[in-house]
């Protein structure tokens, strides 16, 4: 029985600098397609793969932003000042994440348009 409770136990324990460390694990970007050398499956296969990126990506940001509103909560209820540190690491983190995903979007895009390019019909 203890061990059901054990993991929320040291969480609710630990101090704020290791919550601050995080849980969000940023998704890894697929890489990027040669659209004029493509085949319609491949085309295929990479905008699945550029839309599942996008959506993980998407769940990172808000991990991310859930980890800054329960630092908010944890240093309003102890009446402590925001670990501005951390704050300011998960803002750079998401505004990567965001330009992450435009870049990726930007990629899968270009390999439609080669594709088109080269095999028009």
């Amino acid at each position: 029985m203890v061990r059901k409770f054990l993991p929320a136990l040291i969480l609710l324990l630990a101090p704020q600098s290791v919550l601050a460390q995080g849980f969000c694990t940023a998704p890894v970007p697929p890489p990027p397609l040669d659209g004029a050398a493509a085949t319609p499956e491949q085309l295929r296969a990479a905008i699945a793969r550029a839309r599942e990126f996008i959506g993980q990506a998407n769940l990172y940001e808000n991990c991310l932003t859930d980890e800054i509103k329960a630092a908010q909560a944890r240093a309003a209820t102890d009446g402590s000042a925001m670990d501005l540190a951390m704050d300011k690491d998960a803002q750079n983190r998401i505004a990567a994440n965001r330009r992450l995903k435009d870049r990726i979007s930007s990629e899968a895009a270009s390999a439609m348009d080669a594709y088109k390019k080269a095999h028009p019909n």
